[in-house]
């Protein structure tokens, strides 16, 4: 008999989708998500929630080769990220005189790797840990594997020209505390103190909002000097778990209400991967026109409006095996 599923983590997934949304939109409006009282909560939290949630679910993966990892991969990921990074070229082809190979190519580079660079960052930070967990798995636990692998990544110049590798140094720790909850159970080991944990949670995440300023966040890492990088390197791990702990037991509680809106943002949590895809070309288009949007109110139901779009696109997309396979990665989200 199968385990029935675990809806939790989908109802997270799906809210935390329009978390990204709700950010990108802000973009379209008078202040941006770093100068919006808002989107600096979203920015503080969000994507180390999706990098966690990665790592929560990568216990299975990190279990085969390297080569069934890039083959999976390619499938469920790289392959949609093709198809919609190239879909999302095609307006910028158009803006180059001739057909220059290095302009083209430029062209298509800043639409397949910076628009998705958190799906990059997923392979990098699943390879990264796979390659220590070959060369040291039987001398050392987990843990240990974790704790190293993190410490040698710190070691690069977070001033790094690359700006992929920024990323994945900055959200590596949370794709391995993502393996160690699932490991060691932890949410089953702190849920007798879920209410005390989430409002100590909250206490922190407050004070870190307070503190934290628009140029500290780490999208900003790589122009820091040593001193603020690593204050702020910090204060993101620590505002990164609160909002992780906070947003789990919140969604574990809401997702098992019965309720239709609840069932079906647990079913719209199953293909975030496609959401997150389809929804950067779409602030692509919007980018490209010129769009503006004059007050927060406008920017908030442009984002509503634009999840439930691409919610029920999706929904449509699951029903066709063929569609399903190369634009939603084959696989509903485990």
């Amino acid at each position: 008999m199968n385990k029935q599923r675990d809806v939790t983590f989908d109802f997270l997934k799906s809210i935390a989708i329009f978390l990204v949304i709700w950010g990108h939109s802000m973009a379209l409006g008078p202040n941006d998500v770093y100068h919006n009282i808002n989107g600096r909560w979203i920015v503080l939290i969000n994507m180390p929630l999706f990098m966690f949630i990665v790592g929560y679910f990568s216990i299975s993966s990190i279990k085969r080769s390297i080569r069934e990892i890039l083959c999976n991969k390619w499938k469920t990921l790289i392959i949609p990220t093709l198809i919609y990074g190239i879909t999302m070229s095609l307006p910028r082809l158009f803006v180059y005189n001739g057909l220059v190979i290095s302009s083209l190519w430029g062209g298509v580079s800043r639409c397949l790797i910076e628009p998705y660079w958190f799906i990059w960052a997923i392979i990098c930070c699943l390879l990264y840990y796979k390659c220590f967990d070959i060369l040291f798995s039987q001398y050392l636990n987990m843990a240990y594997l974790a704790v190293i692998s993190w410490a040698i990544l710190m070691l690069l110049p977070h001033t790094i020209e690359s700006y992929l590798i920024s990323k994945v140094q900055s959200l590596y720790p949370f794709f391995l505390t993502g393996i160690i909850f699932r490991k060691f159970r932890l949410f089953e080991k702190i849920s007798p103190y879920s209410l005390s944990s989430v409002f100590l949670s909250i206490v922190i995440l407050g004070m870190l909002y307070i503190v934290f300023k628009p140029n500290q966040y780490f999208y900003n890492f790589q122009y820091m000097d040593t001193t603020v990088w690593l204050l702020s390197y910090f204060m993101m791990l620590l505002a990164g778990l609160a909002g992780i702990i906070i947003c789990f037991f919140i969604s574990k509680k809401l997702s098992h209400l019965k309720n239709s809106s609840i069932f079906w943002l647990n079913e719209i949590g199953q293909f975030t991967l496609a959401i997150y895809l389809e929804q950067t070309v779409v602030f692509s288009f919007l980018n490209y026109t010129g769009a503006k949007l004059s007050n927060d109110l406008e920017v908030f139901i442009l984002a509503v409006m634009i999840y439930l779009c691409l919610s029920f696109l999706t929904k449509i997309i699951s029903q066709n095996k063929s569609l399903s396979k190369i634009l939603l990665g084959k696989i509903k989200t485990e």
